[in-house]
């Protein structure tokens, strides 16, 4: 929440509203950041509270080899949210941000609108040291 305000303040400094995504931790991973589902409700009716920034949706990176019952969580989440939560525009909750080269048809299957396909176009990078 504590990046979401500062998001809010600088924009509003600028006279602008942000579009954001909400990162979910699905898998409960450690080394991953990001709402846990089952706080997802609660915190995206505070971002509602907020004039400068706008939620559009939600994002995940699940964990490797999850199968499709991540993805299937993941939608049920975004539905739950779309319409249940006190959102400034639910018509703009449109994003579901999931799914990578590796896993894009079970992500597309469940409803992402956005996936991440990088070593799919450029081939396996090797993380920085």
């Amino acid at each position: 929440m504590r990046l979401a305000e500062e998001i809010d303040r600088r924009a509003a400094k600028h006279g602008l509203v942000m579009d954001i995504l909400t990162e979910i931790n699905i898998g409960g991973e450690d080394s991953k950041s990001g709402i846990p589902p089952q706080e997802v409700r609660d915190f995206c009716a505070r971002l509602g509270t907020l004039r400068n920034v706008r939620l559009r949706g939600l994002m995940t990176i699940p964990p490797p080899s999850c199968g499709e019952e991540r993805f299937a969580q993941m939608r049920g989440l975004f539905e739950d949210i779309k319409s249940g939560a006190n959102l400034a525009d639910a018509a703009c909750f449109d994003t579901l941000s999931m799914g990578m080269s590796g896993d894009y048809e079970a992500a597309i299957k469940h409803g992402a609108t956005i996936i991440r396909i990088g070593s799919g176009l450029f081939g396996y990078r090797r993380p920085a040291r």
